[in-house]
């Protein structure tokens, strides 16, 4: 596990008396630099589902996140500077009486949930035998956000961190490798999005081969779509392999599913 372990978080401060709006420089939210220095000028662009989605480096951690906290939540999703921040408030399915404190308390209670999660994922990965997950798992959600976070940009982990009233609080952070489980699906299958940052060129007849972050090479088909005019302008741009990675077994080499594409992203700044 990375340095962004953190003890449970009850005693943090819960301001009594603080109101949280999304104008309130401590609004309670969850804040994903896209750069390793984030830079907030101070001018919001907000974002939908749709638009998360066009910033694939991104994207699943976000919406992992939109997925893990409760509903008695509303998240307003924006872009500042090279920062993605969901900020929370109670939504309309909330009970009448709760209050933007409350909302900030809710919050504290998911990142100690996050935290208590990625507990029993990393202490399952140092049995001698580990477990599949979902024996030790408490929080398929939790699980489902730490794993996005692990590996939302293969070469680079992200950092993301709850920030509201007095408290900045970083939010767990294991590696791939803390996800050992007895899961065959963990060896046979990769879901997800996948930075390419190496191409290797086969003969005529194809053979290509894109390196992912973290050294994995994938054997690309045959096919058209997959010939050496369509992707050799790969590293041109901030490029990912978006769909499943399947292999028959442990030791065969990664391939791809047919519905598995490439998305081209120019540098946002």
């Amino acid at each position: 596990m990375t340095s962004n372990k953190c003890a449970p978080l009850k005693a943090h401060c819960r301001s009594p008396n603080a109101m949280i709006n999304t104008n309130d420089a401590d609004a309670t939210r969850f804040e994903f630099p896209l750069t390793e220095k984030s830079n907030r000028t101070g001018q919001r662009l907000l974002l939908g589902k749709a638009d998360i989605k066009e910033l694939p480096v991104i994207a699943k951690c976000v919406l992992a996140l939109l997925e893990f906290l409760p509903n008695v939540l509303e998240p307003t999703i924006s872009l500042e500077g090279s920062c993605i921040l969901v900020y929370v408030a109670p939504s309309l399915s909330a009970p009448a009486n709760m209050t933007a404190n409350d909302a900030h308390a809710t919050c504290i209670d998911a990142v100690d949930t996050l935290t208590m999660t990625a507990t029993e994922i990393m202490h399952n990965s140092e049995r001698a035998k580990p477990l599949p997950l979902n024996a030790v798992v408490t929080h398929k959600n939790a699980s489902s956000l730490l794993r996005a976070l692990a590996s939302g940009d293969e070469g680079r982990q992200f950092s993301a961190k709850l920030k509201s009233f007095c408290a900045e609080i970083p939010l767990p952070i294991l590696t791939p490798a803390e996800f050992t489980s007895a899961d065959p699906e963990t060896n046979q299958r990769k879901t997800g999005t996948f930075r390419v940052v190496g191409l290797i060129r086969g003969d005529q007849g194809g053979g290509h081969q894109f390196v992912l972050g973290g050294g994995l090479r994938v054997n690309l088909p045959g096919t058209s779509r997959w010939k050496w005019t369509e992707i050799h302008d790969v590293l041109d741009y901030e490029a990912h392999m978006v769909g499943t990675l399947i292999r028959e077994s442990a030791s065969d080499a990664w391939s791809i599913s047919d519905d598995t594409h490439i998305q081209r992203q120019p540098p946002l700044l």
